[in-house]
């Protein structure tokens, strides 16, 4: 599986409009069958993001997603709609999962991202270690999830993604995953190969819909 992630950064005038504007975007590509969610950085460090998750069985899905814009009349109107509320273009990042999630997050949830750099040549290491250790923290329960960045500009990046109902939920289950052998040997073992590693805090404002079966 796949994701397409986009990253927007509105201003702080534009924030609920730029809100209201993403929540029509993403139940309109719902109905039209596409796997999207929208989320909002909880833990904002340098202005508000927004940021729209769409899932793909395969990369080839891809292609016929970005076959309509040019055509589909509803993308120019979003730019237009977006370009005075928006301060800095937008980004977007390309990811495998190799460690699907148990569940993913529900409308409300947090998603907690620990993304961790392999130096140059380290990593097809790096991505071993990673969906061994997530496979093992998921046998203990963990709602975790793996992933590998596509196309990485500047190296690979490598991703876990924790899910939790409450940001309170972040005190406890920190220490649990702090805490747990695997982590700790994954993260020894990353800091051998990996440049430092970053987090992040995710609010799920539209949650995805199920894959279909």
């Amino acid at each position: 599986m796949f994701c397409t992630r986009w990253t927007y950064l509105p201003t702080l005038a534009g924030f609920l409009e730029y809100v209201d504007l993403l929540k029509g975007w993403v139940k309109e590509r719902q109905a039209s069958g596409q796997r999207m969610a929208l989320l909002r950085d909880a833990a904002p460090a340098e202005g508000f993001r927004l940021q729209t998750v769409s899932f793909y069985e395969k990369l080839s899905e891809l292609d016929s997603v970005r076959d309509r814009p040019s055509a589909d009349f509803t993308v120019r109107d979003w730019i237009n709609s977006t370009a005075p509320i928006t301060r800095s273009i937008w980004q977007m990042e390309m990811f495998e999962i190799i460690d699907p999630m148990p569940a993913l997050p529900e409308q409300g949830d947090y998603s907690v991202r620990f993304r961790s750099y392999p130096d140059l040549g380290l990593g097809a290491d790096a991505r071993i270690s990673t969906v061994d250790t997530v496979t093992r923290l998921q046998s203990r329960g963990f709602n975790v999830g793996a992933a590998w960045q596509q196309f990485a500009r500047g190296g690979a990046i490598t991703e876990w993604d924790f899910s939790m109902k409450r940001i309170g939920d972040w005190e406890e289950l920190s220490k649990k995953i702090f805490a747990d052998p695997d982590f700790q040997a994954d993260n020894s073992n990353a800091g051998v190969m990996s440049r430092p590693s970053s987090i992040d805090l995710w609010e799920v404002v539209i949650a995805a819909p199920p894959a279909k079966k």
